[in-house]
């Protein structure tokens, strides 16, 4: 069997998070027993905790928070995944279209009017998120999005040039952490019920 290989998905964007809680739910649902006789951890809180830590960065402006996850389209690899958590988290999932900017400030359109936006969960390559300053040929970002950033009136969630750290030109780093001596934790204790006195 030949060996597996990580796949370069492209998008130096959280991806996969959302895949696994979906999966830890079915897996929950169809394999219940198991899951009880081998005390498997549940993951929704990391996800409970991420949208309270966004809802708490925005809260200090004292406006009504609105989180937006941001994507390229309707028919990206990722949709199932951001249509997961944009429904879980309870927050607007959108194209760069849905968004505009005024006086530095980020709004997105509604039937409504404009409501201003105050994070956003990227989930579009960093390259493309706004024509103004990045890849003028970009459909996909939101002009004048960087003003925004650094005008301090929008946080972005995967922040630009997150993806550093995949970069090609860091795998000689990558290589060399690989070959260091692995840290040497303990083993948790198991959470079986005690063996019965004799």
């Amino acid at each position: 069997m030949p060996p597996l290989r990580r796949r370069k998905c492209g998008l130096p964007c959280s991806s996969g998070a959302g895949y696994t809680l979906a999966n830890r739910q079915v897996s929950a649902r169809a394999l219940s027993g198991v899951y009880a006789q081998h005390y498997v951890r549940t993951v929704a809180p990391f996800f409970d905790h991420k949208r309270d830590a966004l809802l708490r960065m925005t809260r200090s402006r004292g406006e009504k928070p609105l989180v937006v996850l941001l994507v390229s389209g309707w028919h990206f690899e990722n949709q199932f995944e951001y249509s997961f958590l944009a429904g879980l988290w309870g927050f607007p999932m959108v194209t760069g279209p849905d968004l505009t900017v005024r006086d530095s400030r980020v709004y997105l359109k509604t039937l409504a009017g404009l409501e201003p936006v105050h994070a956003i969960v990227r989930g579009i390559d960093d390259s493309v998120c706004d024509p103004l300053e990045l890849r003028g040929d970009s459909l996909l970002g939101v002009p004048g999005l960087l003003q925004a950033v650094r005008s301090g009136t929008v946080i972005i969630d995967n922040a630009l040039g997150a993806g550093l750290a995949e970069s090609p030109a860091r795998r000689a780093e990558s290589l060399a952490l690989r070959d260091l001596e692995p840290v040497r934790t303990p083993r948790p204790r198991s959470r079986s019920a005690p063996a019965p006195a004799s």
